[in-house]
Order: structure tokens, then C-alpha cells, then sequence
């Protein structure tokens, strides 16, 4: 069993965002929003698959690690615990422990609670390129 770590409000969250979940931005060249398609819940019914920051920072991993193995052009966007809070989602650790572990699996949390259309555009507004997809 892995242990977890509480999750402070000021803690940095980071969502994986696949290149299609990459909007242009209208008359701005080159320019990029996230698309709050990216802000759904895990397709087996879980929470939506984050990765806590601090415990990344705490195991030498970076942005590249948190995206190594997914689908190429991936990308990363980050929003603040807190706020994912305020609007009434639970935010936990939540490692996982798998066959073939990713070095970001002891990192992993979950973003639970319920998912509207306002809410995630909200997140969509205040999320944070990291890494922009290709």
C-alpha cells in the first residue's frame, strides 16, 4: 500500500491535455486556450486523473515525466487545489500501483465531485499552460 499525503489549497494540480483539447484563440496569432473538454471525470467512473505537484517536485519529476507515455503531442495544463475546492470538488492523493508503473503513478491524484458544463469552462478559463500540446 502506497501512502498518501494530504493536498494544501495552494497546491499546483496538473491535467495531461491531449492536442485535440488545444482551442486557437480568436485574433490572436499563436495564441492557445484549453478546451474544458479536458476537465472530465476518468472513463471507468473515477475522478479526474491528476498529478500533485509538490509530490512530483519531491520525486525530481517534471513536466516532460508527467506527460513521458501518453499520447504524443500532449500537453499540460495546471490549476490551483483551492479553487478546484471552492467549487466543490475533493481533491486527494491518490497513488496507483500498477504492472508497469509510470514514474509519475506515486504523484497521482483524483479530482472527485460533480462536473457541469459552467464549472469545467470556469476551469478552462484559469488553467495554466505548462507544457502547450504540438
Amino acid at each position: 500500500m502506497t501512502e498518501t499525503q494530504e493536498v494544501d489549497d495552494d497546491a499546483l494540480v496538473l491535467r495531461r491535455v491531449v492536442p485535440q483539447h488545444k482551442v486557437p484563440v480568436i485574433d490572436i496569432e499563436n495564441t492557445f486556450r484549453v478546451s474544458s473538454a479536458a476537465f472530465t471525470d476518468s472513463s471507468d467512473g473515477s475522478g479526474m486523473s491528476v498529478v500533485i505537484k509538490p509530490i512530483a517536485d519531491a520525486l525530481g519529476l517534471g513536466p516532460e515525466d508527467v506527460i513521458d507515455g501518453y499520447a504524443p503531442g500532449c500537453g499540460l495544463v495546471s490549476l490551483v487545489t483551492g479553487d478546484l475546492r471552492a467549487d466543490d470538488q475533493t481533491v486527494a492523493h491518490d497513488p496507483v500501483v500498477r504492472e508497469k508503473p509510470h514514474p509519475c503513478d506515486p504523484a497521482h491524484g483524483s479530482v472527485v465531485g460533480a462536473k457541469p458544463k459552467g464549472r469545467v469552462r470556469k476551469w478552462a478559463r484559469s488553467a495554466v499552460w505548462v507544457l502547450i500540446p504540438s
